[in-house]
């Protein structure tokens, strides 16, 4: 079985071949190694702390984006309040963020 992590723009739009996700997003470069994106829009994490940013990426910096995000959400946070819950997603997107510029710097994935 394949996985697939596609934001739900690019699944609700069958943009699933990466031939086509490339076409879609001509000219864009990755948000972390400079290379053709593939995949973007708005960052999810930062709109839920009140920041509006766009964020594009190659298919292996999404990858390792998404499997490192997963990492991060392991556990159960149900009890948190709302100040708590954007606390931790600031957190999250921190360290995400401080992973995927030393994950692309050192050419992982390519």
């Amino acid at each position: 079985m394949k996985s697939q992590h596609l934001c739900g723009d690019c699944y609700r739009t069958d943009l699933r071949d990466p031939q086509e996700l490339r076409a879609a997003t001509t000219g864009t470069r990755c948000h972390y190694c400079g290379e053709q994106a593939c995949v973007g829009g708005v960052d999810l994490f930062a709109l839920a702390t009140g920041e509006a940013e766009y964020k594009y990426l190659c298919a292996q910096c999404l990858s390792e984006y998404s499997r490192y995000v997963e990492q991060q959400l392991e556990g159960d946070f149900s009890g948190l309040s709302r100040k708590e819950q954007i606390v931790l997603i600031r957190k999250v997107n921190d360290r995400t963020d401080k992973h995927m510029k030393q994950w692309s710097s050192k050419g992982a994935g390519r």
